[in-house]
């Protein structure tokens, strides 16, 4: 066993900077074992919504954790830049969210904020859209 031990190349896990610790670590929140780097991202979604999880119906811990996982990755993306996903990347995490809620996790405060987001999204483009054809209209209006 030790020479197997030995033949083997261990390397050093890459770190996550933000966190400083290696990517992929699981810890435990609220029993859910989750990486590490999304630990304090489920912890502020429990402080939040402290009941959300209390009627999910997934009985298997791997794809509970899974799920959790999927969640806090979503809850970092939507914290650190919702202001600059485009309407797309917002429609798609909509659909992600939407199927998380089919496992009995109360998610509207998450879908609130997605649909208020992209209800932005679809109004600063429509705004845009309208502010084009008013330049061309203008431009038409001019005699020469």
């Amino acid at each position: 066993m030790v020479a197997l031990v030995d033949s083997l190349d261990f390397q050093e896990f890459p770190t996550d900077s933000f966190f400083d610790c290696p990517i992929g670590i699981p810890t435990t929140v609220k029993g859910y074992e989750v990486d590490q780097q999304n630990a304090e991202a489920l912890n502020k979604i429990f402080q939040n919504n402290a009941h959300f999880a209390d009627q999910f119906q997934l009985k298997d811990r791997g794809f509970q954790s899974n799920i959790m996982n999927a969640l806090a990755e979503i809850y970092l993306k939507l914290e650190s830049n919702l202001d600059k996903l485009e309407l797309t990347e917002i429609d798609n995490i909509l659909v992600r969210v939407k199927d998380m809620e089919v496992t009995g996790l109360e998610l509207s405060w998450l879908l609130e904020t997605l649909e208020n987001q992209a209800k932005i999204k679809r109004l600063e483009e429509a705004i845009q859209e309208s502010n084009l054809e008013l330049a061309k209209l203008k431009k038409k209006q001019r005699l020469e």
